[in-house]
């Protein structure tokens, strides 16, 4: 008899931030959210096992597109298992560029001896922090367990319960009680979590539905609670769920090799609501959109279409109109360059915002080892109601990688009510699980209209954008060791009198049994 052995272990020891911003069609870290980064962290800490995984899996990881899914499976019926990147680029709809963005999120182990017995395994992560901002102490804890088909967790912050659940789930039919998520066609009907509303790439014209999941999340009312459940046969795919708030929701769906088309029903303390969605495929192009009948008796209408020539080139459509208002947006993704123009009238304040995001990012290999990015990113909007009608923020990024050293500067301007700066020199160094990041700057925002967001490196799961507002100075640190992640900053405004100066410490421990 075997003795067992509990090991603690690294979850997610991969870096995998910049892999998520171009999966979601973001431009940049500040455009995400919170729950976002903690779907791509739990993504990361449970790879999908590719070779193993239903099309319904495929596609409900967020990770893939019917018809990506739908070529995932031919391939592996007709050639075996996929047993590296390279031959997973090659897969019909993939590429070198997607396959290496879906390194930390995916597993390409074998699938085993045919008729080999389904060994139940027990398995469960943890993640523990403390932390003191400003003198006001904050905690979290989270904690996932799975054996075999049965899965559960909870999450707790600052002593309170934000969200648990336990699941079943099996090849054809899943159960969940407690806290999940939901994602179904555009998000006209239910949607829960983050969902891009600026149109930062072409990529983010587009939402992917990722069906029901349980939720584990620190971020409050960013699931839904009650009793949900899935029924999958073949291409055909019924969804449910009941919440405590009053909502009964279902879907049914149909997956073919070259979309998916599906129609639900939400009955809630409004009424009842209707809606058709669909993604299909058509050579190049792609068709997608939902159309919904809301119980207040208005319509709403989201869909567009792709023009697909490889990953990380196409150009993209999309219009959008609700009882709020109508827009339009048009947008071209290259390899190194993206741009994106967004139109969007508000019949209820009748007001016009005109928005144009452009972002050049080539990348340059200096020698065997060094890699060096420089980045531009323009983000202006104009608002002709407003007192301050133009907004035009300008950002420019330059990396230096070299073996495990790093070095990255920014410089950013944001003109506005007036003209405000920022620019800070960041310096790391990583190999393996291990890492060492040490950041420093000065800003000036005299105005809260010219207030400037940065990203900060922040503990696992965790996700930092504060706004820069005043005159003063930034000084961070974040480490991490195998399980252990370290975060310490300060922010002084030595020529704002009238703002105190801010401080954070924070100590996290994430671990696997």
């Amino acid at each position: 008899m075997k003795l067992l052995l509990f090991v603690f272990a690294l979850i997610c020891s991969t870096d995998y931030l910049k892999q998520a911003v171009r999966l979601t069609g973001a431009s940049c870290e500040e455009d995400l959210s919170a729950s976002e980064i903690e779907r791509f962290e739990d993504l990361a800490a449970h790879p999908l096992k590719i070779n193993s995984a239903s099309k319904r899996e495929l596609v409900s990881s967020g990770l893939f597109s019917p018809y990506q899914a739908a070529s995932i499976q031919d391939y592996i019926s007709r050639g075996g298992d996929i047993c590296s990147l390279a031959e997973l680029a090659a897969v019909d709809g993939i590429g070198a560029q997607l396959a290496s963005d879906l390194e930390p999120f995916v597993r390409l182990e074998p699938r085993g001896q045919l008729g080999a017995l389904y060994r139940k395994r027990l398995s469960a992560d943890a993640m523990a922090r403390v932390g003191w901002r400003s003198g006001v102490r904050t905690d979290a804890e989270k904690l996932r367990v799975s054996y075999g088909a049965l899965s559960g967790g909870g999450a707790f912050k600052n002593r309170s319960l934000t969200s648990a659940h336990i699941s079943f789930s099996s090849r054809r039919f899943s159960l969940t009680a407690g806290d999940f998520g939901v994602r179904f066609g555009q998000g006209l009907l239910s949607w829960t979590g983050f969902s891009m509303t600026t149109f930062y790439t072409v990529g983010a014209f587009a939402r992917s539905g990722t069906g029901i999941s349980g939720s584990t999340t620190l971020s409050e009312g960013s699931a839904k609670r009650g009793l949900a459940a899935v029924y999958s046969r073949g291409p055909l795919e019924i969804s449910g769920f009941a919440t405590l708030e009053g909502e009964q929701f279902i879907h049914a769906g149909y997956l073919t090799r070259s979309g998916s088309y599906g129609a639900s029903l939400l009955h809630g303390p409004t009424g009842a609501s209707l809606s058709a969605d669909w993604r299909t495929t058509i050579r190049r192009f792609t068709l997608f959109g939902e159309f919904a009948r809301l119980g207040r008796g208005s319509s709403a209408l989201r869909g567009g279409t792709f023009l697909n020539l490889a990953y990380g080139k196409r150009a993209g459509l999309l219009v959008r109109a609700d009882s709020a208002g109508r827009g339009v947006a048009l947008g071209l993704e290259l390899p190194c360059f993206s741009l994106t123009s967004d139109y969007l009238y508000n019949s209820l304040k009748d007001t016009r915002q005109y928005k144009t995001i452009a972002l050049l990012n080539p990348s340059f290999k200096l020698g065997s080892t060094a890699v060096f990015r420089p980045s531009l990113r323009l983000n202006s909007r104009y608002r002709p109601e407003d007192k301050f009608a133009w907004r035009n923020d300008l950002r420019s990024d330059l990396d230096l990688a070299c073996g495990p050293w790093m070095a990255h500067f920014r410089l950013n301007t944001v003109w506005c009510e007036q003209f405000s700066w920022l620019w800070y020199l960041e310096g790391g160094w990583k190999e393996g699980s291990s890492s060492v990041y040490l950041r420093g700057g000065l800003f000036k925002a005299d105005k809260w209209n010219d207030r400037i967001y940065v990203y900060e490196r922040d503990t696992p799961g965790s996700f930092n954008v504060p706004a820069c507002y005043g005159r003063g100075w930034t000084l961070s640190l974040y480490a991490r060791w195998r399980w252990l992640s370290l975060r310490a900053a300060s922010t002084r405004y030595p020529w704002t009198p009238d703002k105190s100066p801010k401080y954070e410490l924070k100590l996290q421990a994430n671990l696997r049994l």
